[in-house]
């Protein structure tokens, strides 16, 4: 059985901030492998602080609509 790797708030979050700049790169490399492999896993509390950080604690807000096409790619 392969192992499973949990993944916190930070790397779905860096993953959505271009601004990360090198972070945002790993971010989505990290995410993108995890989620061909089948070996990342994810949480209802992780979900829901990204939900958020991503409405209302960022310098630019991600609209409900853009939030909502964010969650699905997870």
């Amino acid at each position: 059985m392969p192992d499973k790797y949990f993944v916190d708030t930070n790397i779905l979050i860096y993953a959505h901030d271009r601004s990360a700049e090198l972070k945002h790169d790993l971010a989505r490399q990290l995410l993108e492998s995890l989620w061909i492999s089948g070996q990342g896993v994810l949480s209802t509390q992780v979900l829901q602080e990204v939900c958020t950080n991503l409405r209302r604690k960022i310098a630019r807000p991600l609209p409900w609509m853009r939030f909502a096409a964010f969650y699905r790619t997870i």
